[in-house]
């Protein structure tokens, strides 16, 4: 009769041990993932949509001229297109450095 009270309160000791490990391995799996995944991921969009247009660049002595140095292994595009067409998205072997004079306009996209 004193038996059933003890077995009783151990199951339910053993319930909530259970669920305690358990959310706490899936907390840690959720912040491995948020880790290791997302935020590489981000910052690897981040980057692929970057367009030159958070860069610090050098302006030449005429107004509105600046100059782009780069580094990348993007396959280059047609010398005729804007800078921001001026690659493509196929990459090369080998990384290639170089500049671009490009002048600018104001815009409020």
């Amino acid at each position: 009769m004193g038996d059933e009270p003890t077995k009783s309160r151990f199951k339910r000791r053993l319930l909530w041990g259970t669920a305690l490990v358990f959310v706490v391995l899936l907390g840690a799996g959720v912040w491995f993932y948020n880790t290791y995944f997302t935020s590489t991921d981000a910052a690897i969009r981040h980057a692929e949509a970057f367009l030159f247009r958070r860069m610090t660049v050098a302006q030449l002595s005429e107004q509105g001229e600046y100059r782009f140095f780069y580094a990348t292994n993007r396959v280059p595009g047609a010398d005729d297109t804007s800078l921001d067409e001026n690659f493509g998205q196929d990459r090369e072997a080998s990384l290639r450095t170089g500049m671009i004079s490009e002048r600018s306009k104001k815009s409020f996209n």
